[in-house]
């Protein structure tokens, strides 16, 4: 891959591939022409684009999900396809106030 990706000479190439984790649709890996990429958007972006628009499936409904980077959230209609990474969950707040009382 890393090859493929020193011959295209583009600044990312991202490779699909079957996901490792059953829960994801697919897999991805992104290269530059020297190193391999934990996550880039653009790449991430497009692959998931990529997979709609050769009317790929996704495993649960209106999610796509990739293995190697974050889950991505897909809808579709019939120009327009949206892709954003989901809302992490945050803990609620305490209800007690962690600002220290002043002392007289």
């Amino acid at each position: 891959m890393q090859q493929i990706a020193r011959w295209t000479n583009l600044s990312e190439t991202a490779f699909l591939l079957p996901p490792t984790d059953p829960r994801a649709d697919y897999r991805v890996r992104i290269f530059t022409t020297a190193v391999e990429l934990p996550f880039a958007g653009h790449p991430t972006l497009g692959a998931a684009h990529a997979l709609l628009d050769a009317s790929y499936t996704p495993k649960t409904k209106d999610r796509l999900g990739s293995c190697r980077n974050a889950a991505l959230d897909s809808s579709r209609s019939p120009n327009r396809t949206t892709a954003h990474e989901p809302s992490p969950r945050r803990p609620r707040a305490s209800r007690r106030s962690t600002t220290p009382s002043a002392s007289v």
